[in-house]
């Protein structure tokens, strides 16, 4: 058995509490900041070019038709 099934068995002997802040502290691990500068220029870019569409009218679908389309779906349930 390798360390980390090792590790993952005694993780999840663990009570609910302590495997949730165990989960946290990984996935924070996972972060890189310099990801998240990547990824906020580009929702930046992103949102830009949604922006200047729907001020051109390109957008697609307006409001009230996506809102409809809400409303049917919610029905539908």
């Amino acid at each position: 058995m390798s360390t980390s099934e090792k590790l993952l068995d005694e993780a999840l002997q663990l009570p609910r509490a302590e495997r949730s802040r165990l989960i946290a502290a990984l996935v924070a691990s996972l972060d890189d900041a310099a990801d998240d500068v990547d990824a906020t220029d580009e929702w930046a870019s992103e949102i830009a070019s949604r922006v200047a569409r729907v001020r051109a009218g390109s957008a697609g679908i307006d409001a009230a038709e996506v809102h409809a389309q809400i409303r049917t779906a919610l029905r539908s349930r």
